[in-house]
């Protein structure tokens, strides 16, 4: 009885779930993609990066780039041939089918120009639908199904569809050495064994969360606080109590900033808060001279220039005037 009581309840929630999806695929279907595509310059991809239109100009004009060095041959990939890779002879004494066994090529990978354009045409244009718009998550994969029953080519479908996936890290390069500050930051006793230590993380909307992940898993206990989205954010009331406490407490916290526009955001903070003489005295990492300007013309006492990377990061705060010398 209390199985069928959970299906029920299932049932009657998901059923009118299924109804809005299957009314947005009716509707959706109406307008072509192609036809969606001029909306897009009512969307903004970035406050600094301009709408999602100049956005997807900016990827066609990379797509034809690449697709036309390809088509060129400058790239190569494995072909799978079905056709005898031993010699004949030689093939009955192994057991070996000859007319089964593949053959690896190298062989000139060929792609067509028009339809990588074409695909970088439509790879946003599902935003704009109503089915991407209740269901964020189906991003691309909607943009693939549009696309077939608009009668585009099928690997202009494919292109859209596997556009939206997520990447595998394996298979991003990356420079050597620490990839980002928190990195190197981490990296840092006493951060390399965390258990016991509460750590309150200022940060914009969007910001990684593998070192955060690998902070509380090592033990500590991690806060944080969205200073802004794409529009600053008033940080809640506990966040801002937190950062008191840290300030007037040792060991002194550090600032580190990597923006020039996080400078002004965050002395506008502090002074709301009635913490900007307290913030102005303990060490504050600045990774480029216009940040290191902004944050002395606002008053910062102890300022130091870094490069990204844990060795920078560690001579900063290993300097004469350590962080266990500050008032």
């Amino acid at each position: 009885d209390d199985a069928r009581s959970i299906v029920s309840g299932n049932e009657r929630v998901v059923r009118p779930r299924l109804a809005d999806a299957r009314f947005f695929f009716d509707m959706d279907r109406r307008t072509p993609l192609a036809q969606r595509v001029a909306g897009l310059g009512n969307v903004v991809y970035h406050a600094k990066l301009g709408t999602q239109a100049e956005r997807t100009a900016r990827v066609r004009r990379i797509a034809r780039a690449v697709a036309s060095m390809l088509d060129a041959g400058v790239a190569s990939t494995p072909r799978v041939d079905m056709a005898p890779a031993l010699p004949v002879d030689v093939a009955p004494a192994l057991r070996v089918d000859v007319a089964s066994t593949p053959r690896v090529d190298v062989a000139p990978l060929r792609v067509d120009v028009e339809l990588a354009d074409r695909a970088a045409l439509l790879a946003k244009a599902d935003l704009l639908t109503g089915m991407v718009g209740e269901f964020p998550e189906l991003q691309g994969v909607m943009g693939g199904y549009y696309a077939r029953h608009d009668g585009e080519d099928e690997a202009v479908a494919q292109a859209i569809v596997e556009h939206g996936l997520p990447v595998d890290p394996a298979r991003v390069l990356r420079p050597p050495g620490p990839h980002y500050d928190a990195e190197a930051l981490i990296a840092m006793a006493p951060l390399r064994a965390p258990r016991g230590l509460s750590v309150l993380v200022l940060r914009g909307e969007g910001g990684s969360e593998d070192w955060i992940a690998r902070l509380r898993a090592g033990g500590a206990d991690v806060r944080t606080c969205e200073l802004y989205c794409r529009q600053p954010v008033e940080p809640p009331a506990e966040a801002l109590e937190a950062l008191a406490v840290l300030l007037g407490g040792t060991p002194v916290p550090v600032f580190v900033l990597t923006q020039v526009e996080a400078v002004g955001r965050l002395d506008a903070l502090l002074a709301r808060c009635g913490l900007s003489a307290a913030a102005r005295r303990v060490p504050a990492l600045a990774i480029h001279p216009r940040i290191e300007a902004a944050l002395q013309r606002a008053g910062w006492t102890d300022v130091r220039l870094i490069e990204p990377g844990e060795t920078a990061l560690a001579s900063a705060l290993e300097s004469p005037r350590s962080i266990e010398q500050q008032p």
